[in-house]
């Protein structure tokens, strides 16, 4: 079991073990005498700055040393001592739970679905492009197999594109890995109409390609989300402008 994995469960137990053990909070007032005899409390360092805030307060806030939560959740545990739980813990927990049952589903499901779904339709448009008798037709069925190339080239590199659009195709590929920027998007060098080449239409920003959160974790993530994002990104309007 890996060492994700391992903080993962531990969060969840330690979640777990904090809702079940927390009972609905009385009276807190109190006095100085009561606050300083609390049990728990001599065991924790409080500078003197700290006490008076406390005493002021009736809480304290002072700078930890760990980077997760349930680091926090864990060590009270282990010392016996109280837990007091924020909103903020319980949107992290629901954050990584999420996150957690997301990137299962995309790594051993969602990514297989989606090399198919390319697939199919790059054969789908390569079957109409050289069933077209139409010559506007024909090519916008060249231009849609430049579409599903860029994706697929994404998937697997090795991906030879083919009717005339390796340049095309590999001008976007170029874009999409340099996380260019806004510019001009070069399947769209078919439209004959200047009046849109003028227009936000016309070009994309690529530096929305920059895989980010657990899509960093290997390369097949990283693939996947620039192969997902193309096709989130890129879209078809039937009115530009």
């Amino acid at each position: 079991m890996g060492e994700k994995m391992k903080k993962t469960i531990l969060s969840i137990a330690v979640l777990l073990f904090i809702f079940f053990s927390v009972i609905e909070a009385g009276d807190t007032t109190m006095d100085e005498k009561e606050m300083f005899s609390l049990e728990g409390l001599g065991n924790i360092y409080l500078s003197q700055e700290a006490k008076e805030l406390l005493k002021q307060n009736g809480f304290v806030v002072t700078p930890g040393d760990k980077d997760e939560i349930y680091d926090v959740y864990a060590e009270c545990k282990e010392y016996n001592q109280p837990i007091f739980v924020t909103t903020d813990a319980v949107l992290h927990a629901s954050h990584i739970f999420f996150d957690y049952i997301l990137r299962i589903l995309e790594i051993e499901k969602l990514y297989d679905i989606a090399v198919k779904l390319t697939d199919r339709m790059l054969d789908l448009s390569i079957k109409q492009h050289n069933e077209a008798k139409d010559a506007e037709v024909k090519e916008a069925a060249r231009l849609n197999i430049g579409f599903f190339a860029v994706a697929r080239k994404e998937f697997n590199p090795e991906y030879e594109v083919g009717f005339g659009l390796a340049n095309t195709v590999e001008k976007e590929i170029s874009s999409i890995e340099s996380h260019a920027g806004l510019e001009f998007r070069e399947l769209l060098i078919y439209v004959e109409n200047p009046n849109l080449m003028m227009t936000p239409y016309a070009y994309e920003d690529y530096s929305q390609y920059v895989p980010r959160g657990h899509y960093t974790r290997n390369e097949k993530f990283k693939r996947y989300f620039k192969a997902l994002m193309w096709y989130g990104r890129i879209d078809f309007k039937l009115k530009p402008g």
